[in-house]
């Protein structure tokens, strides 16, 4: 039977039904693939086979093929295949049926790609020690257990087991060569490093994290960062360093339009502006954070920015604006039970009122 033999649709839905958009298998390349080489200006299939020829045992390379979704990626790949299976054992996998391609992490990629070996190995009657992927699968989780108890140390302030555990995750992952999980545990450690005084060693941390996110393209989250690199620098009394950081943190913030998060940075800011005595500029910082806050409904947020242009009008020696301002920050740690914050307001407020 030729192409012609075929019948024809004449309608949209008839052409509809006719359609079917699942990547060729090997047994319809002959009778439906079309070669789009000339008007792709890509040879990108011939490249690939380039490199695999030129492989010899026990060689290991990596090939990105990329294209924007339904160009052919699958079906260029289901040519590769039917190409070198006299040569190389394929195994061609579809990770989006092993699992959530919206939340998936580098491991589970590895973890599938062991699996799918075992099966093939398996089927062949080929043994494949199973040790593997049980160790494999079990650091792993044992990471992700350390990093989740060096959370709960941090919370309970208990620092030193919390860089126990931070470090024990950090050695599986570094073992493992996964370089962007490493990013967390060093966030991590350096906010151990920053509540222990050791502005230095966070500084440090918070700098082999940004380079990561940076390798990795990951440019939102450099915005957090930044923003913890200017706290430390704003510890450390390099205020114009710390505006640096919070204005790149800022920067990103509003580039991906995250209003929310720019209410801390603006906070920040507004703090290092009081330390160099520009209070205008801190003023306004401070409002902008207010303003913020008020927007999304963050009541207990409001309480700090309020003590901070409470102790901005006393060094401007605006009492009544101070009291003011320090009275509606004392009012809410009160309504949210904050016994600590409450009773330093009450104190900034008593010295006030002798002025």
């Amino acid at each position: 039977m030729t192409q012609s033999d075929y019948p024809r649709a004449n309608t949209l839905k008839s052409a509809f039904k006719a359609c079917d958009l699942a990547p060729l298998e090997p047994a319809e390349m002959e009778r439906y693939y079309v070669d789009l080489s000339p008007v792709r200006k890509s040879s990108a299939v011939d490249s690939v086979s380039t490199i695999l020829d030129f492989q010899e045992p026990g060689d290991n390379t990596t090939i990105l093929f990329t294209g924007h979704r339904g160009c052919g990626k699958s079906t260029e790949l289901k040519r590769i295949q039917q190409r070198w299976r006299d040569d190389y054992y394929v195994i061609y996998l579809e990770v989006n049926e092993e699992t959530d391609i919206n939340d998936v992490r580098y491991t589970d990629l590895y973890l599938i790609v062991i699996k799918q070996v075992e099966f093939e190995l398996r089927k062949h009657g080929l043994s494949f020690d199973a040790q593997l992927y049980i160790e494999f699968s079990d650091r792993f989780s044992q990471a992700r257990t350390y990093h989740g108890l060096g959370n709960v140390a941090l919370q309970l302030r208990e620092y030193e087991q919390a860089k126990q555990y931070y470090h024990q995750a950090l050695d599986i992952f570094i073992k493992f060569s996964e370089h962007y999980n490493q990013a967390k545990t060093y966030h991590q450690l350096g906010r151990v490093a920053e509540e222990l005084g050791e502005y230095e060693q966070a500084k440090q941390y918070y700098h082999q994290v940004l380079d990561i996110k940076i390798e990795f393209s990951d440019r939102y989250s450099q915005a957090g960062t930044y923003h913890q690199l200017g706290m430390v620098a704003k510890e450390l009394r390099e205020y114009e360093q710390a505006k640096q950081y919070y204005h790149q943190a800022l920067d990103i913030c509003i580039e991906f339009g995250d209003r929310y998060e720019q209410a801390d940075t603006y906070h920040e800011l507004g703090m290092v502006a009081e330390e160099l005595r520009e209070y205008e500029q801190a003023k306004q910082y401070y409002h902008q954070a207010l303003d913020i806050y008020i927007e999304f409904g963050d009541r207990y947020s409001q309480a700090r920015t309020y003590g901070q242009l409470g102790l901005l009008a006393e060094a401007q020696e605006n009492y009544t604006e101070a009291r003011v301002n320090l009275q509606t920050a004392l009012d809410i740690f009160i309504e949210y039970q904050d016994d600590y914050w409450a009773d330093v307001t009450r104190e900034n407020l008593e010295r006030i009122s002798q002025n």
